[in-house]
């Protein structure tokens, strides 16, 4: 006898009916319009969407498609979709938009993404086990210096804070200035 599996789409009415629409909007080849909850941000944005697949991982559904303001490919999690409308516009992504291999973490570097450089103290050598990580290399004393991919410094300045001290960026230049400073700002604030 087989087993059967069910699931709900995260016990939320408006996921579902993205995921219905999204559906449709895939079989017609329609662009979609959506305002996007970017929880690393925790900002709203508007963007322009052709749908090349919904995925279900890890329990979520997600909408990847060419998105025209990254103008790349990305991921958006449909219950942190607030508004969606299909549009009467060719949705058909570029020829050069290519889905990525899609698993546990969901997040997956590409060579576009900033090569950052870190020094992890050893308390902080779980950073390489929870996230996709291009190198790392043993320092003194269980140190780690691990080279990262990252689409979203905000994100990595996050981390950084979430870190306290036991993380350190070495460069680029550019992002350890950014994150000193988003720190001189906080303690300025606090």
């Amino acid at each position: 006898m087989a087993n059967r599996v069910s699931f709900a789409v995260e016990d939320d009415q408006d996921a579902a009916n993205h995921l219905e629409r999204l559906r449709s909007a895939l079989s017609d080849h329609r662009r979609v319009s959506i305002t996007y909850l970017a929880a690393s941000r925790d900002e709203s944005t508007e963007r322009d969407v052709d749908p090349m697949r919904v995925v279900q991982v890890g329990g979520y559904w997600y909408l990847e498609g060419w998105c025209h303001r990254a103008d790349d490919v990305r991921l958006f999690r449909l219950d942190r979709i607030e508004a969606l409308t299909v549009l009467d516009q060719d949705g058909t992504p570029p020829e050069h938009a290519t889905s990525r291999p899609i698993g546990p973490g969901v997040f997956r570097p590409s060579e576009q993404d900033e090569l950052v450089l870190l020094v992890l103290e050893p308390s902080a050598a779980w950073v390489v086990e929870q996230f996709p990580v291009e190198s790392v290399v043993e320092l003194a004393d269980g140190y780690l210096e691990v080279g990262i991919r990252v689409a979203d410094p905000q994100w990595l300045t996050r981390l950084i804070w979430r870190l306290g001290g036991q993380a350190r960026v070495v460069s680029p230049a550019s992002l350890v200035e950014s994150i000193r400073h988003a720190a001189q700002t906080a303690l300025a604030l606090g």
